[in-house]
């Protein structure tokens, strides 16, 4: 399957419904999402769910504390997709526990 996102604006490369869709369609496309979508938990989510977690480590670094919060308390096994080796690791898992499930 080919990066359809890398031929396409910039535009539509922030564009939700389309980058959803890609990423979806396509391990290649992932890298193609814009920066602002790759803090955005459905984008996030259906990376997971399309099996492409590894390819969102990179992502992680640069991820709200809130939206890391979310992915721990909405995807099953969400704490997996968390290298132990992210800054603050503990504080981030006893946040996610001490936050109520969204």
């Amino acid at each position: 399957h080919y990066g359809y996102l890398q031929y396409v604006s910039s535009e539509l490369q922030g564009d939700k419904e389309i980058v959803l869709a890609a990423v979806q369609h396509s391990r290649s496309n992932v890298k193609w999402v814009d920066p602002e979508l790759r803090d955005d938990i459905d984008v996030i989510t259906a990376c997971i769910l399309s099996g492409f977690e590894g390819v969102l480590e990179e992502w992680l670094y640069h991820t709200s504390l809130k939206t890391l919060t979310d992915i721990i308390n909405t995807i099953p096994f969400g704490i997996n997709v968390i290298p132990s080796s992210y800054p603050d690791y503990r504080a981030l898992l006893l946040t996610a526990l001490r936050s109520p499930n969204p």
